[in-house]
């Protein structure tokens, strides 16, 4: 299967999302590791602003747009596992703000790197899905040094892979 066409899965469990991806990135996991937690490296390819204070209980912030995502960092363990919380204040699309949990996991392979990305906490996966697939597929092109694929194009392309779930109105 072509890189960019591996699609993430979404498991649902107590009225919760959570979305995960499986890429093979050619860097090794020290260039990956890189590009995830550098705040200048981060934005190139995420195509926001970042902070990352690079420490358990450090924060970790993006704004892109209208959206600024944050949270405490909660796993740092170099070149392996960077955790944080992925918050956000309620805004019209997203009136419930949302709280979740996002985890990048980085493993040897095929002298590359074996990513594993999960966002748990959903309460939807609007625009989430087809999103994250186009920022993984930028991550790769950015390791990669190959031209960032355009975000708002590539979701267009991609957007159609990923049905939308919505967590069940409380009652």
């Amino acid at each position: 299967m072509d890189q960019d066409m591996q699609t993430g899965t979404v498991d649902t469990a107590n009225g919760l999302a959570t979305l995960t991806f499986k890429r093979f990135l050619p860097p090794t996991t020290d260039e990956v590791w890189r590009a995830l937690t550098d705040p200048e490296q981060f934005g190139k390819w995420y195509n926001a602003t970042a902070e990352i204070d690079p420490k358990v209980g450090g924060i970790f912030r993006d704004h892109s747009g209208q959206f600024t995502w944050y949270g405490p960092i909660t796993v740092l363990d170099p070149p392996k596992q960077f955790q944080y919380e992925h918050n956000h204040e309620p805004v019209p699309q997203m009136p419930d703000g949302a709280q979740t949990v996002v985890t990048w996991t980085l493993a040897p392979k095929d002298n590359g790197t074996e990513l594993t990305f999960t966002q748990s906490g959903l309460t939807s996966t609007a625009g989430v899905s087809a999103g994250t697939h186009v920022i993984l597929d930028r991550l790769a092109a950015f390791v990669d040094d190959k031209e960032l694929p355009d975000f708002m194009n590539r979701f267009g392309e991609v957007e159609h892979l990923y049905p939308l779930w919505t967590a069940p109105a409380n009652k």
